[in-house]
């Protein structure tokens, strides 16, 4: 059977607080990127945020006497909280969600940045472990978790190690599951800045989630101090395939829509995809390369630019008469709705009537000009076609 693929737009925010202002701010943001899942750190909200808080998706919050994280799906990933895998002292919250057939946990966690231990961060870890073994009991084939866990390690293309950032680098060796991390800072001062905004993946699914970047453009609302001092947020793509849908009877063919592409993400995501082949391969075949290439914009053509479907037309004996026809309906029922008078309604069926008159003539007309020499088997199939 063939399938189609879903490309589910993520991302994730340490947001330094949650005001009314950047609350409008993350949803023009993920309206106009189309974000399906966003997972905030440091809400700093005392109580429980709004379900519907964010336009089309449901919003969950944990860890609200500390400094808070959230996550907000869309709902028709069809989200669950899972309520009793979080911690009152520890900043993470999780939620189940459906990838087409397959359930997977997504959880938002956030470590303080204390600089005296590393308590923080293995409490947090301990945590995850647990969650792990409850997907694992579940029949849940995968779990993300999306977190500022404050650990730095030149591993994750930071440059610097700290003593959070061996902890976190143990975990990952020793519990098997791969790290996803951005090739530049996610956090960002006026004298540098740290790679500290970290995916955590479990399961069979590392190979469904797309290099993850930075997404610098027009985020100086987000947060307080931008883009001097911040995080940024970091975008990925969870993929998935589904079965595709019969064809409809009007023959729908899905094409580029050039016009709506983000050539600034597609453009970004293959020199982040390229990069990374050639400084782990940079002696492969040329044939090698230029295949790898191919498939690169492929994907990122998938991932960026949006499909638009162009149909064989429903009535095709559809003319310019009938366009024009159909416009001076539009016209006269607008100027009726707008105010209701007798001479308005004369004029809204007078060109009703004359649309739907030229409507069965063109119908007629084509449909004698098709039948016309056919014999009968080909008529039969005529009109089983309309």
């Amino acid at each position: 059977m063939d399938s189609e693929t879903i490309h589910v737009p993520m991302c994730q925010i340490n947001i330094n607080g949650l005001s009314k202002h950047v609350q409008t701010a993350l949803d023009h943001f993920c309206e106009k990127r189309d974000i399906k899942i966003l997972a905030l750190q440091e809400v700093k909200q005392k109580e429980a945020l709004p379900v519907d808080i964010f336009s089309g998706m449901s919003t969950y919050s944990a860890g609200l006497n500390s400094l808070g994280v959230s996550l907000s799906i869309c709902n028709t990933l069809k989200p669950q909280h899972i309520v009793h895998l979080e911690n009152a002292d520890i900043n993470i919250v999780y939620v189940s969600v459906m990838f087409g057939d397959k359930p997977v946990l997504l959880a938002s966690a956030y470590c303080n940045p204390d600089t005296t231990s590393t308590d923080g961060l293995s409490k947090l870890l301990i945590n995850i472990k647990e969650a792990w073994k409850y997907c694992e009991r579940s029949n849940i084939v995968g779990m993300m978790v999306f977190g500022d866990f404050n650990a730095r390690s030149i591993m994750w293309a930071d440059s610097v190690d700290n003593p959070r950032g061996k902890v976190l680098k143990d975990f990952v060796s020793k519990e098997n599951c791969e790290l996803s991390a951005p090739d530049r800072n996610t956090f960002v001062t006026s004298s540098g800045g740290s790679v500290i905004d970290l995916c955590l993946a479990f399961g069979n699914i590392i190979q469904n989630i797309c290099p993850p970047w930075i997404d610098d453009v027009d985020v100086h609302e987000l947060f307080t101090g931008a883009p001097l001092r911040g995080h940024l947020p970091v975008i990925r793509h969870f993929s998935y395939k589904i079965p595709s849908t019969a064809q409809s009877k009007t023959q729908c063919q899905p094409v580029f829509n050039y016009n709506s592409a983000n050539w600034s993400h597609w453009s970004t995501y293959l020199d982040i995809v390229l990069q990374n082949y050639v400084s782990e391969m940079p002696q492969n075949p040329p044939e090698e390369m230029y295949d790898f290439f191919l498939e690169a914009v492929k994907e990122a053509s998938e991932l960026f630019i949006p499909h638009k479907r162009i149909c064989k037309h429903s009535k095709p004996y559809w003319s310019e008469t009938l366009t024009a026809l159909s416009k001076d309906l539009r016209t006269a029922q607008s100027d009726y709705q707008y105010k209701s008078t007798p001479l308005f309604k004369k004029a809204y069926n007078s060109a009703k009537d004359a649309f739907k008159n030229a409507l069965i003539k063109e119908r007629n007309n084509w449909i004698h000009e098709q039948l016309e020499g056919l014999n009968t088997k080909d008529s039969i199939m005529f009109w089983k076609r309309y």
